[in-house]
């Protein structure tokens, strides 16, 4: 049962100040769009997820920061997902696959989408549940990004 998602009433893209970010957005959206289904818009998303936490990994940092590399990618997640489905505009959340984007999104009317579609059912339910025990990466930010603040889902 598809689920309708209400349109962010704020831009996040609005808050990005490099033009860099913009032009990574919307190349982004763009790439997504080319692709046929979110079965290959997950996996390319999350490669592109993957390769962005590697570049915090690798950035230099000093021994009076706040918060490790991973957890500083972990909180640009947010934004980074929310300003791509915020390009992407889909009337309707349909599928697991679509659905982990929204809830790892910084956008409120994303993470209901999210919310609601995994309370539809029990299989909806059960399929995030499996989907988060399968796959590391998503579990890990969904842990940290709750050591911040409560997951889309109270985690």
């Amino acid at each position: 049962m598809p689920i309708l998602i209400t349109q962010p009433t704020v831009s996040i893209t609005g808050f990005f100040d490099d033009n860099k970010i913009h032009h990574l957005v919307d190349c982004m959206a763009d790439d997504l769009l080319n692709l046929d289904n979110w079965f290959a818009r997950r996996k390319y998303f999350f490669e592109v997820l993957e390769e962005l936490s590697k570049t915090f990994s690798d950035a230099d940092g000093d021994d009076t920061d706040e918060f490790s590399p991973w957890e500083m990618f972990v909180r640009i997640v947010p934004s980074f997902v929310g300003a791509v489905l915020e390009k992407l505009a889909e009337p309707e959340l349909v599928s697991l696959e679509q659905m982990v984007f929204y809830a790892i999104s910084a956008h409120p009317e994303h993470q209901d989408a999210a919310r609601r579609w995994v309370q539809a059912n029990s299989k909806n339910a059960k399929s995030h549940h499996k989907y988060i025990k399968a796959h590391k990466f998503y579990l890990d930010i969904l842990v940290t990004w709750a050591s911040f603040t409560m997951s889309p889902f109270d985690a």
